[in-house]
């Protein structure tokens, strides 16, 4: 029976290893991307079509499944806050929940039951909470819109425990921001970027996480003219 010597053998295994070191360092080459730019082009759940703008022409398609980590962000006209709506804000409110000052910055926002929960808490934690009727204290609220009438607004925070309603108002000039976490308010001709990604084919993307910037603020539905989800676009979604 023939039998390797053991010099060989360990060289042979030297060889193998270096061929597998080498595979790998070639994948992993191959399978990530950094620093993705574009415009979306299609949107459906869970997928995005969008141009790279390294070269305005080349369509990438990213697949955004639940590690990828989303945010959305834009901004709103003060119509767009009707019944139904979620909201994130913070203000100083008293006991019974009323904000005695105007409120002059709100986010429309994402409400799920992971990291975007209802809540109305204090701002800061660390602080002592001021007692008594009319005693103001900074309080975090993410709740949706129950009615809205001459900028004064409530909203409800719903609870199995504790369920409250905030009453707030809206100062004249108030700023309506937009974040959320998932795909649902984004559209052709939003900006795309995408720190780090898998790639599984040329342009076959798995995102890590992606920043979104809406083109258009969000519009009440009813002066929206029947334009997807209340987007100022002209622009088609695939969704």
């Amino acid at each position: 029976m023939f039998r390797l010597s053991l010099p060989i053998v360990k060289f042979a295994l030297v060889v193998l290893g270096l061929v597998v070191l080498t595979t790998a360092v070639e994948a992993q080459e191959r399978k990530t991307r950094t620093k993705i730019k574009g415009k979306v082009d299609e949107v459906s759940e869970g997928r995005m079509i969008i141009i790279d703008a390294s070269d305005n022409t080349t369509k990438l398609a990213l697949q955004v499944s639940n590690r990828s980590k989303v945010d959305v962000e834009g901004s709103a006209d003060a119509a767009y806050l009707t019944p139904g709506v979620p909201v994130h804000f913070f203000a100083d409110m008293t006991a019974a929940n009323v904000a005695p000052e105007p409120l002059k910055e709100i986010t429309v926002c994402t409400i799920d039951e992971e990291d975007n929960k209802p809540l109305c808490i204090s701002a800061d934690p660390t602080k002592p909470k001021k007692k008594g009727k009319d005693a103001l204290n900074n309080m975090e609220v993410r709740g949706t819109i129950k009615a809205i009438k001459n900028g004064k607004l409530t909203v409800d925070v719903p609870s199995q425990r504790n369920p409250q309603q905030i009453k707030i108002t809206l100062a004249p000039d108030v700023k309506v921001l937009a974040h959320f976490t998932d795909l649902s308010m984004v559209r052709p001709g939003d900006a795309v970027d995408v720190p780090w990604a898998m790639e599984l084919d040329p342009v076959l993307l798995v995102p890590q996480s992606l920043k979104v910037t809406l083109a258009n603020p969000l519009v009440a539905e009813k002066t929206a003219k029947k334009t997807p989800a209340g987007r100022k676009t002209t622009a088609k979604s695939s969704k």
